[in-house]
């Protein structure tokens, strides 16, 4: 739970699904943990498939980590996947 609601705060992929439980209705906790089921998912996924994460939206756009909370700079985790090698 405390890792979703980390992951919820720097991945709008993870976010935006919590956020819209919530905007469904959904009690902020079922939302949190219906998040935490998901990334348990795709966490496995990744592990399963040695594969990195590379999230898309409903258009297929590419989702980037946001950047710093403190305003300090950018994430530290480059995750574009047009820089990623082949």
């Amino acid at each position: 739970i405390e890792m979703t609601l980390g992951l919820c705060q720097w991945q709008p992929y993870f976010g935006d699904y919590k956020d819209g439980l919530k905007a469904r209705g959904k009690h902020p906790g079922v939302a949190t943990v219906a998040t935490a089921r998901k990334v348990n998912g795709v966490l496995f996924a990744l592990m399963r498939d040695q594969a990195k994460f590379h999230p898309i939206d409903a258009q297929g756009r590419f989702v980037a980590p946001r950047g710093s909370l403190r305003g300090k700079g950018k994430a530290t985790t480059d995750m574009d996947p047009s820089k990623a090698s082949a």
